[in-house]
Protein backbone atom coordinates (compact mmCIF):
# COMPACT_ATOMS: atom_id res chain seq x y z
CA UNK A 1 0.00 0.00 0.00
CA UNK A 2 1.32 3.29 -1.16
CA UNK A 3 0.18 7.13 0.90
CA UNK A 4 1.19 9.27 -2.30
CA UNK A 5 0.37 8.54 -5.97
CA UNK A 6 3.98 9.64 -7.05
CA UNK A 7 5.20 6.26 -5.08
CA UNK A 8 2.91 3.78 -6.30
CA UNK A 9 3.08 4.90 -9.98
CA UNK A 10 6.67 4.80 -10.00
CA UNK A 11 6.86 1.34 -8.85
CA UNK A 12 3.94 -0.05 -10.85
CA UNK A 13 4.20 -2.32 -13.80
CA UNK A 14 4.23 -1.52 -17.90
CA UNK A 15 0.48 -2.00 -17.63
CA UNK A 16 -1.26 -1.72 -14.27
CA UNK A 17 -4.20 -0.41 -11.99
CA UNK A 18 -3.90 1.45 -9.12
CA UNK A 19 -7.13 1.68 -6.34
CA UNK A 20 -7.13 4.59 -4.96
CA UNK A 21 -9.18 5.30 -1.92
CA UNK A 22 -12.08 8.14 -1.30
CA UNK A 23 -11.47 11.07 0.30
CA UNK A 24 -8.67 13.81 -0.58
CA UNK A 25 -4.52 13.96 -1.05
CA UNK A 26 -2.33 17.08 -1.55
CA UNK A 27 0.05 16.26 -4.04
CA UNK A 28 1.33 16.82 -7.15
CA UNK A 29 2.20 14.12 -10.09
CA UNK A 30 4.73 14.81 -12.89
CA UNK A 31 4.39 11.33 -14.87
CA UNK A 32 7.09 10.23 -17.28
CA UNK A 33 7.09 6.46 -17.16
CA UNK A 34 6.44 5.39 -20.38
CA UNK A 35 3.68 3.13 -18.41
CA UNK A 36 0.16 2.53 -18.75
CA UNK A 37 -1.59 3.18 -15.26
CA UNK A 38 -5.10 3.14 -14.36
CA UNK A 39 -6.01 5.27 -11.29
CA UNK A 40 -9.19 3.51 -10.16
CA UNK A 41 -10.76 6.15 -7.30
CA UNK A 42 -13.34 5.74 -4.46
CA UNK A 43 -12.70 2.95 -2.93
CA UNK A 44 -13.64 2.29 0.99
CA UNK A 45 -10.90 1.79 3.23
CA UNK A 46 -10.56 -1.83 3.05
CA UNK A 47 -10.69 -1.93 -0.51
CA UNK A 48 -13.73 -4.20 -0.57
CA UNK A 49 -15.71 -2.26 -2.83
CA UNK A 50 -16.07 1.35 -3.91
CA UNK A 51 -18.25 3.79 -1.63
CA UNK A 52 -19.50 6.00 -4.04
CA UNK A 53 -17.31 9.02 -3.06
CA UNK A 54 -14.55 10.18 -5.43
CA UNK A 55 -10.64 10.44 -5.05
CA UNK A 56 -10.27 13.59 -4.89
CA UNK A 57 -6.39 15.12 -6.08
CA UNK A 58 -5.39 18.54 -5.06
CA UNK A 59 -2.53 19.69 -6.91
CA UNK A 60 -1.84 19.37 -10.29
CA UNK A 61 -1.46 16.41 -12.92
CA UNK A 62 1.54 16.35 -15.52
CA UNK A 63 1.88 13.39 -18.07
CA UNK A 64 4.75 13.68 -20.28
CA UNK A 65 5.06 10.24 -21.26
CA UNK A 66 3.07 6.89 -20.94
CA UNK A 67 -1.20 6.96 -20.69
CA UNK A 68 -2.72 7.59 -17.65
CA UNK A 69 -6.71 6.42 -17.37
CA UNK A 70 -8.72 7.73 -14.81
CA UNK A 71 -12.02 6.38 -13.10
CA UNK A 72 -13.30 8.22 -10.32
CA UNK A 73 -10.36 10.62 -9.43
CA UNK A 74 -10.89 14.62 -9.79
CA UNK A 75 -8.71 16.98 -9.92
CA UNK A 76 -8.44 20.22 -8.16
CA UNK A 77 -6.25 23.09 -7.82
CA UNK A 78 -5.34 23.00 -3.96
Amino acid sequence: MYLAYAAASSTAGVATTIMLLDGELLESLNANLGKSIVFKGGYNQDYSGRSGMPTVMKGTLRIRSGKLTVDRLSIKMP
